[in-house]
């Protein structure tokens, strides 16, 4: 099967192929039958670009403006001759750590000396880290063994090589090298986003793509004359299994309106104007805003869920007295230890102090932010026992206007968080068991991310 990459921007890639493997099943008139089990593939890899150096002046496409600009929607103001902020390091260095880089340094007597090295981490810039046994910096270092003068001194340099050694090389030799990314290493939220968006593909362009990677393996084989000689063909076509498909359910709202789904595209459904069969109503409510909202878009925030809300069959007030509103910034949440639990402590003595309960916080970022998710749901859920409900300002707004359909979907969650019921199962599509009292109970194992393997079991 022929692949492809994709750009998914913060200086990654995803290489889309195939994965196959070959299982025996059974024998057959003294012959073994084994089975090809074929599905596409894909892999998330670094791209290859020099660490500082573009492709021309001003095109900000180095591998360090490409992590640092994410996924192109934010530029990023990068000065390489004054050397990178304490956010840019902590980023950067989190990206390059376990990757591997080309070094590629220029010599005197016109010699290239060329090397591939994995980084460790990060040491201080090469004007102002000293090489222990050489009691000299690593500028003055590149100066006296190799005349070379350092173009970006200020840029931290990188420690790689065996970990007792201490190898530091600046960034301007380094360039990235085209390599997949290692299994405890995680791509960030929103390329994580791009990549299930391009990659997912209908069942039936899927079939394709496979089929079209069997019939080019059986022509392989064909001509092949060990295959030959071995007796070995794969099938141009699946395997196929008998099944039924089960009729889509009659969804029932309030008032027993009910909504039905359309056969040739089950799984999803449209409300309309029908309501939540129990609605909720959510009085005493706090916007928590990350994302620098005018004054202008807050009141079309709260507007926005109070009318939709409403339609729907739930009660979101949009009085002034009832709505707390707290800013802050990302940076001031992701630095400052503890900032968001003040934040949600300030929401709480709001109300305790007006004799209300609070009911619920609706927090909104400006980007992805999965670090800051799972602390304000900690705290929420766990700590303090509030409906928290986070968006993003991106999705929340579809240009200069509120997204009434997003907002809708949002309503979903929260009604259901309060404790409403959004819709049931009409009588006519309850199964039999379910005509009586029944719970009905699910177990699973829970296994940890790659990158946290060894360090949290599974549950």
């Amino acid at each position: 099967m022929d692949g492809e990459t994709l750009d998914v921007g913060f200086g990654k890639e995803v290489w889309i192929g195939s994965f196959s493997a070959v299982r025996p099943y059974g024998w057959k008139d003294h012959e073994i039958l084994i089975t090809l089990n074929v599905d596409t593939a894909n892999k998330p890899a670094t791209r290859n670009l020099h660490l500082t150096n573009e492709s021309a002046p001003g095109k900000s496409d180095s591998y360090i403006h490409c992590v640092l600009a994410g996924d192109g929607r934010r530029k990023a103001m990068v000065n390489f001759a004054r050397g990178l902020t304490d956010e840019q390091v902590k980023t950067m260095e989190k990206d390059l750590k376990d990757l591997k880089v080309k070094y590629v340094l220029p010599s005197k007597d016109d010699k290239i000396i060329k090397r591939q090295y994995r980084v460790n981490g990060f040491r201080k810039s090469a004007t102002k880290e000293i090489i222990p046994d050489l009691k000299i910096s690593v500028a003055e270092y590149f100066k006296e063994t190799h005349g070379v003068d350092l173009k970006y001194p200020n840029l931290p340099c990188l420690w790689v090589g065996p970990k007792q050694k201490t190898i530091y090389i600046p960034m301007e030799f380094c360039k990235m090298d085209k390599q997949p990314m290692p299994r405890k290493k995680k791509l960030p939220d929103d390329a994580v986003a791009k990549m299930i968006r391009a990659t997912a593909v209908k069942p039936m362009d899927r079939q394709k793509k496979i089929i079209d990677g069997l019939k080019k393996n059986n022509a392989m084989y064909k001509d092949d004359p060990y295959a030959r000689e071995f007796g070995i063909s794969v099938s141009g076509e699946m395997a196929k299994l008998t099944g039924r498909v089960l009729d889509a359910p009659v969804i029932e709202y309030s008032g027993g309106k009910v909504a039905n789904i359309n056969k040739s595209n089950p799984g999803k459904w449209f409300q309309d104007k029908n309501q939540y069969v129990v609605g909720q109503t959510c009085t005493n409510w706090c916007l928590f805003d990350l994302s620098g909202l005018s004054e202008n878009q807050f009141k079309e925030v709260v507007m926005g869920f109070s009318s939709v809300g409403k339609e729907a069959g739930m009660i979101i007030s949009k009085k002034k007295e009832d709505i707390l509103r707290i800013s802050g910034t990302m940076r001031e949440a992701e630095d400052v230890a503890g900032s968001n639990e003040e934040k949600l402590k300030q929401a709480l003595k709001h109300y305790e102090s007006e004799n209300k309960k609070l009911e619920m916080i609706l927090i909104i970022f400006p980007f992805k932010a999965g670090f800051l998710y799972d602390k304000i749901k900690q705290l929420g859920d766990i700590k303090y026992n509030i409906t928290t409900q986070c968006c993003l300002k991106t999705v929340l707004f579809k240009g200069d206007s509120l997204n009434k359909q997003v907002v809708g979907n949002i309503c979903l969650k929260i009604n259901a968080k309060l404790g409403g019921i959004n819709h049931v199962l009409a009588p006519k599509s309850k199964p039999a068991v379910l005509k009586r009292p029944v719970m009905v109970m699910g177990a699973d194992v829970s296994h940890p991310a790659p990158e946290s393997r060894g360090l949290k079991p599974s549950i």
